[in-house]
């Protein structure tokens, strides 16, 4: 492409003054002629149109991500909404240890760092997990698994004849 003639225009752009525009918001599209050597073309600017286009795109596809990853995740669509924000005893020890895992889980990852709730019916421990669950798949979108102890016994027990006990720990630990 040596012209304008050659830049191949959109059914959004209008010709002005010698270079293409965006006829919706008006941004010129047409770039600096470039000479490589061995050819020579006009690039193609985005406008302003195709930026705010392709960050909805995005946006709409993280959040299509997030949504997929939360189905994979949680047992009941209630648990998607867990959050930190929403835990009502935001000033005990329990709260502060999974807050501090989930924004420092690269970390955690890292050194193999692992947690473990356990106590009374009722004192928050699947809350705060899926409340990390929560964190790290919208703020990372890393795909989590929450399972009881009960859930993770049910598996072992309908694997135990398919896996050995190392396979089946793999496949438990494949999630993250």
């Amino acid at each position: 492409m040596k012209s304008l003639k050659d830049f191949v225009l959109r059914e959004n752009d209008i010709e002005r003054n010698g270079h293409i525009y965006c006829k919706a918001c008006g941004k010129r599209v047409d770039g600096e002629l470039v000479d490589l050597g061995f050819t020579k073309f006009i690039p193609r600017i985005k406008c302003e149109c195709e930026i705010k286009r392709d960050k909805e795109n995005e946006e709409r596809e993280r959040l299509m991500r997030i949504s997929s990853l939360k189905r994979d995740c949680f047992s009941s669509p209630l648990q998607h909404q867990y959050t930190f924000e929403k835990f009502l005893n935001e000033k005990g020890q329990a709260y502060k240890v999974a807050y501090n895992y989930a924004k420092s889980f690269e970390q955690m990852k890292e050194d193999n760092v692992g947690l473990l709730f356990y106590g009374d019916v009722g004192s928050g421990k699947t809350y705060l997990a899926c409340s990390i669950a929560n964190e790290l798949i919208e703020r990372k979108q890393i795909k989590v698994k929450i399972m009881n102890l009960s859930q993770v016994i049910n598996q072992i027990q309908k694997s135990a004849f398919k896996l050995d006990s190392n396979e089946i720990i793999s496949n438990l630990s494949r999630i993250l």
